[in-house]
């Protein structure tokens, strides 16, 4: 359903974006508003996931979003020039700028108020760095928790003990340490014992996915 709906999208391509927007959940979900977390460090833990879904709803509308938007966000200490840009990309910015600030709020709005000229772009580009997470220090604190993470009881129901490391993984996600699958497997692998450690050691390829609800099912 939702590569169709893309797929909709993508052949009415470049028309403005409250346009779109106003024409119901048939056409695209809305996205919800961002930045009313009680923290700062709530916001730093959403961006992650709500700047893929806000890319995701600007290719849909517009595919000339996509190469804009990479660029920002593998390079977000160089803006784009928009002196130099095509009249699409500032075409672009201007539809964005029709949009973004209904969908910041509090602190988020304000760094978007406070670009000048409306080059929303470049107000994407100031949220991308004020947002991104503090990889020296709570990406790397979540990695070294994790690789340290103690023993599984045994005895005790073992998917509730999994799902606590998988949320942990999720965490460092989003702080930009994302482990690989390698990884992910090894550290299970470690937290288990007895029998079905034998198990899972005898049974799992090297190129083996983790799938931890299940390997919590197998308790």
């Amino acid at each position: 359903m939702q590569l169709q709906l893309q797929s909709q999208l993508l052949g009415r391509a470049k028309l403005p974006v409250d346009q779109v927007l106003s024409q119901g959940p048939n056409m695209l979900n809305k996205l919800s508003t961002f930045g009313e977390g009680k923290a700062v460090e709530d916001d730093v833990k959403g961006w992650r996931d709500y700047q893929w879904q806000l890319q995701q709803c600007l290719v849909a509308i517009d595919d000339g979003y996509e190469s804009e938007l990479r660029q920002l966000t593998s390079s977000p200490n160089a803006a784009l020039d928009m002196s130099s840009a095509n009249a699409e990309t500032r075409n672009r910015s201007n539809k964005l700028y029709s949009l973004l600030p209904s969908l910041m709020k509090r602190r988020c709005l304000a760094i978007v108020k406070a670009v000048e000229n409306g080059n929303c772009f470049e107000a994407l580009r100031q949220l991308i760095l004020a947002l991104r997470p503090p990889v020296q220090n709570r990406g790397l604190a979540l990695l070294s928790s994790i690789t340290s993470w103690p023993a599984f009881g045994m005895k005790r129901p073992l998917l509730p003990q999994v799902l606590a490391l998988e949320e942990a993984y999720e965490e460092a996600r989003k702080s930009g340490m994302a482990l690989t699958d390698e990884l992910r497997c090894a550290i299970i692998l470690k937290c288990l014992s007895g029998q079905l450690k034998t198990h899972l050691n005898l049974h799992l390829s090297d190129s083996a996915k983790p799938s931890m609800q299940n390997s919590g099912n197998k308790s």
